[in-house]
């Protein structure tokens, strides 16, 4: 396996659950509920649960499977189903379909869905999946960055969510040197296991022209990726600041 996309899915290894029970597609999300609420509930969970966390850890360190954090989804699941005001709030939120709007103040969303009565579950799932990401780091895990963004009908934009995760990263353990690495080197590391292929993720001659130009030092402070942006360079064209804002200008 070349690739475990992403840290939630490591989730289902910490749990007691019956893999050969026969179910229906529809009965597996509330059978996983049913089975995290029990044992949430028992004496002990939380010592067993940092066993299995180690387990899985080391597991992983002896296959040499890169992770992919995606953790702005639980992120942001935790938002819409706790802060729905919140979530709407958010300056991204403006791009979002209005169809997506309408299904979403219906409270007929995906995870509005998937989550109703487990709605408090989503904030201890997300706890579990940050506790993953110290452990996966600790344990000098290659994590790559990512954002499940591109799957439609979550709420997630393009961009926006990058800086989110980047910012997660930071908050949880990782420098931002280390939080650059994912999404950069570590990314192409990944891709070249898959394709024999490195093309990216370094500044070199012969790599793709994919580059940030920042007026801040980002190992100081993560967020000047976004705050002090000054231009991009894609495929080796060059695109400033000022139209870099006139392309994702809204425009309702």
């Amino acid at each position: 396996m070349n690739e475990i996309a992403h840290i939630e899915e490591l989730d289902f290894e910490l749990l007691d659950l019956d893999r050969t029970v026969e179910l229906g597609l529809d009965d597996w999300l509330p059978y996983v509920f049913e089975r995290f609420d029990e044992q949430l509930q028992a004496p002990g969970f939380d010592d067993l649960l940092g066993e299995r966390v180690v387990q899985v850890v080391a597991t992983l360190d002896g296959a040499g499977i890169p992770v992919a954090t995606t953790l702005v989804v639980a992120d942001v699941i935790v938002e819409k189903l706790l802060r729905p005001d919140g979530f709407l709030a958010r300056e991204e939120s403006k791009y979002l379909p209005e169809s997506y709007l309408a299904v979403f103040l219906a409270g007929e969303e995906k995870h509005q869905v998937q989550w109703a009565g487990n709605e408090d579950k989503a904030a201890v799932r997300y706890a579990i999946d940050l506790r993953l990401l110290a452990a996966l780091h600790e344990a000098r895990i290659t994590l790559v960055l990512g954002t499940d963004a591109g799957s439609g009908g979550m709420g997630l934009i393009p961009g926006y969510t990058i800086h989110d995760e980047l910012g997660i990263l930071t908050s949880n353990g990782l420098t931002p040197y280390e939080a650059i690495q994912t999404g950069t080197v570590n990314a192409s590391a990944a891709i070249e296991a898959m394709t024999g292929i490195n093309d990216f993720g370094t500044i070199e001659i012969g790599k793709r022209a994919d580059l940030l130009l920042v007026g801040g030092n980002p190992l100081e402070d993560i967020t000047y990726i976004e705050s002090q942006l000054r231009g991009v360079m894609a495929a080796g064209s060059w695109y400033p600041q000022a139209e870099l804002r006139e392309m994702i200008a809204y425009n309702p």
